[in-house]
C-alpha cells in the first residue's frame, strides 16, 4: 500500500509517526539507499541511524494517517488518487 504514495508524502507520514527521531522531518533525499520500493529506503535509514532498532515497523505510518486524516487527505495528489483507483478497480475486477 505504501508505494501508492508519492515517496515525499510518505516519508511525511513516517516523520509524523516517528516523530521524536525525526524532530526536522524526513525528506526523500535523506534516504541513502536506492532500493525501488519506498519501505526498503526507509526502512534503510533506520538502520543507518539506529532508529526504533533499525527496523520499520509499517504499522505506526498507517496509524498515523488515519488518525490526521483531516490534514493529510488535501497532500494527496492526483497521480496517488489514479493509482488506487486503478488498485481498487482491479481488485473489484478479481471479485465480480
Amino acid at each position: 500500500m505504501e508505494d501508492l504514495f508519492e515517496a515525499g508524502f510518505y516519508c511525511g507520514l513516517v516523520a509524523g509517526a516517528f516523530a521524536s527521531d525525526f524532530p526536522k522531518g524526513l525528506k526523500v533525499g535523506d534516504l541513502k539507499s536506492k532500493a525501488p520500493r519506498i519501505t526498503a529506503r526507509v526502512e534503510e535509514h533506520f538502520k543507518e541511524k539506529g532508529i526504533a532498532g533499525g527496523r520499520l515497523n509499517h504499522y505506526r505510518p498507517s496509524a498515523y494517517f488515519l488518525r490526521e486524516q483531516g490534514s493529510q487527505l488535501d497532500k494527496l495528489n492526483d497521480a496517488t488518487l489514479e493509482r488506487a483507483s486503478k488498485m481498487f478497480a482491479r481488485v473489484n475486477e478479481c471479485i465480480e
